[in-house]
């Protein structure tokens, strides 16, 4: 007798505390720790190299640039091959591109050595995002998503924090190369952990092959129980954007009826959201040197920023769990006007940490808010792409909002300009917000966009 057919989505949203997913948010929370570190890092060691190869400092712009091309690459390549080739591999082969090229800038000799490393670092980092938003949603039960990426994101702003304080600690006493020892050997090490024990999509696993022996192992590890020999998996999604085998047939998918909308608006708040942490995020120092504090200082200051953010993304990451987009609409109203802020308090006292700190926290936390937002607007065959389009979208907001601050202070604008121009993008993010929360979808695969009360 034939055993009863198994859909792997109900497995997912009934389960129970269990070892296998337990792991799975642990590594995956480790690699974002080491991918947010590793994208740091170039800033940090930057003024040590300019001394030691006694460089322009101009000339790092086109580096900076480089890193962040990188990341867009990314972003895009590996979400569309992760739909295709499994989830697994493709973090696999993104954490080996981060650990081996970070690793490979110490031997870095001059700027061209330097850009093109950053380059291929950058396309690890920008591709090992989307993959593990996309299998740690695919492993959550739907009303856990938004926290569970709440939890990996954590890891990828502890990661950027921690570059600061390590940066301020060791390029001191060892160099700047010993930044990037720092950053690529553990990440190499994670390579060797994510090989062992880190599972592959169900979802996708039972799309190639109903019957598959991968499938019954990680069903049985999830319930605890036995899976029968034989047993037939179904998938809690139809395949349909299998057969999508370009680019442009994945955007054309991406803007069907069913997706357009929330396509369109996510991309307009990743970009206005971008803008607005990139632009404080480069030029906090500027802030800071202003009024005479030290490099020690400015790092500290980013420090509470981004620390700030991630117990931000924690409770945004709840809020869009609970409430939904309707929910999180609530950050980037706050966002706005404490970000405009700081172009009016005084920085001649410790007034000026307590602003950053709820900036960042804003800020930042809206933003990683985003990302609990997109994994939920698309279907498991759709989620990556989707995810990983978005995030590459939002590279555009993160490479103008450092230029247009880069503009306005060479027409020596006010600071109270500066930042009231860093603060408007945030009313663009609630505005998204608002039409996404204000849309009622009928899918059963975008619940983000029905009041959590409907769900």
């Amino acid at each position: 007798m034939q055993a009863q057919p198994i859909n792997v989505a109900d497995v997912v949203a009934t389960q129970s505390r269990n070892a296998l997913v337990t792991r799975l948010i642990v590594i995956a929370t480790l690699l974002m720790l080491v991918d947010g570190f590793d994208l740091q890092t170039i800033a940090f060691a930057a003024p040590s190299i300019i001394a030691d190869w006694k460089v322009d400092r101009s000339l790092f712009g086109p580096v900076f640039s480089a890193g962040l091309a990188g990341l867009m690459v990314g972003s895009i390549l590996f979400g569309y091959l992760g739909d295709r080739l499994g989830r697994r591999p493709m973090i696999l082969i993104a954490i080996a591109i981060v650990g081996i090229f970070t690793t490979a800038t110490v031997f870095a000799s001059d700027m061209t050595h330097l850009l093109v490393l950053r380059f291929l670092t950058g396309i690890g980092v920008g591709g090992l995002s989307p993959i593990c938003y996309a299998l740690c949603i695919e492993y959550a039960p739907p009303q856990r998503r938004g926290f569970f990426v709440a939890v990996i994101m954590f890891g990828y702003v502890l990661g950027t924090s921690l570059g600061g304080l390590l940066a301020a600690w060791i390029i001191p006493s060892y160099g700047w190369h010993s930044l990037f020892i720092v950053g690529g050997i553990p990440a190499l090490i994670l390579l060797l952990v994510a090989y062992v024990w880190l599972p592959e999509s169900l979802e996708f696993l039972v799309r190639r092959d109903p019957r598959s022996p991968q499938a019954a192992s990680i069903v049985s590890a999830i319930t605890g129980r036995p899976v029968a020999a034989g047993t037939t998996f179904v998938s809690g999604q139809e395949a349909k954007a299998a057969a999508d085998t370009n680019i442009i047939a994945i955007v054309r998918s991406l803007f069907s009826p069913d997706f357009r909308l929330a396509t369109a608006v996510i991309w307009l708040a990743y970009i206005a959201s971008s803008l607005t942490m990139f632009f404080l995020i480069s030029w906090m120092p500027v802030l800071i040197e202003s009024f005479g504090r030290n490099v020690s200082e400015a790092a500290i200051a980013l420090t509470v920023l981004s620390m700030a953010g991630a117990l931000g993304g924690l409770l945004a990451g709840y809020i869009v769990d609970r409430y939904g987009a309707r929910g999180l609409m609530i950050m980037p109203l706050i966002a706005g006007p404490i970000a405009a802020s700081l172009g009016y308090i005084r920085l001649d006292n410790l007034l000026y940490l307590v602003v950053i700190f709820v900036t960042g926290f804003f800020v930042v936390g809206a933003h990683q808010g985003l990302n609990s937002t997109v994994g939920k607007l698309y279907p498991s065959e759709r989620r990556a792409n989707g995810v990983g389009l978005a995030l590459a979208v939002a590279k555009f907001g993160a490479i103008f909002g450092p230029l247009l601050g880069g503009l306005l202070i060479a027409a020596q604008v006010d600071r109270s300009t500066l930042f009231l121009v860093a603060a408007l993008p945030e009313i663009i993010v609630f505005l998204c917000l608002f039409l996404l929360s204000t849309r009622q979808r009928a899918a059963a695969s975008q619940p983000i966009l029905q009041p959590a009360s409907q769900r």
